[in-house]
């Protein structure tokens, strides 16, 4: 389920920015949600003095994971989100869109499976979620599929037949558009550990 925290800000950005993956020892204390403290998972530099950092902690009521959301302004915290409950984050890639960004998110979700979430960060509507889009194993992939400049996702999906272990799979691919995401097609199901595609992917997706 979808949980928004706060309201938000953000910069323009004229160039894809894909995160890089934070120091394991990076903690931070000032979100609500980590006064414990949160692990850094990544941590973005956009224009205009602005950050976008994703962060991990664990509940210690429940032992279930959490994955925040920061965005901050002139080193200044300006909102925060929780677009996924119970689910472990995993990268980033945050794209200019006239005055805004776009952003995509992974996460891990349950045994397998994956998330991706799109955002829109603008200054007065905060961290926006537009779209989400899941598949069934761990296998995902955020690249700029059409040459807009923005990430799209690429997620890579189990037939399950005759089970999860033992099924072949497939990969599918999403263009990010006006924050919306638009399944192109599918790649064969196959049993062979196929790259993540690099461009669109127009196969009928006939194992779902």
């Amino acid at each position: 389920m979808t949980r928004l925290i706060a309201a938000v800000g953000t910069a323009a950005i004229a160039m894809l920015v894909a995160a890089a993956p934070a120091s394991a020892t990076e903690v931070r204390t000032d979100v609500p949600g980590c006064e414990a403290g949160c692990e850094v998972v990544f941590d973005m530099q956009l224009p205009d003095d602005v950050r976008f950092v994703g962060l991990q902690t664990t509940d210690h009521e429940t032992g279930l994971m959490r994955g925040l959301l920061a965005y901050y302004v002139s080193g200044q915290l300006h909102h925060y989100a929780e677009p996924v409950e119970l689910g472990a984050l995993g990268d980033a890639s945050c794209g200019y869109d006239g005055d805004a960004q776009r952003c995509l998110v992974t996460y891990a979700v349950g045994a397998h499976g994956t998330n991706v979430v799109a955002l829109h960060l603008t200054y007065t509507g905060g961290i926006q979620v537009t779209d989400e889009v899941g598949g069934g194993t761990p296998e995902r992939v955020l690249s700029d599929l059409d040459g807009n400049g923005r990430a799209d996702a690429s997620i890579r999906e189990s037939t399950y037949d005759p089970a999860y272990a033992a099924a072949p799979r497939f990969w599918q691919t999403f263009l990010e558009y006006d924050g919306r995401f638009v399944r192109t097609g599918c790649g064969p199901a196959t049993f062979a550990d196929e790259p993540a595609p690099v461009a669109p992917l127009y196969g009928k997706c006939e194992a779902t």
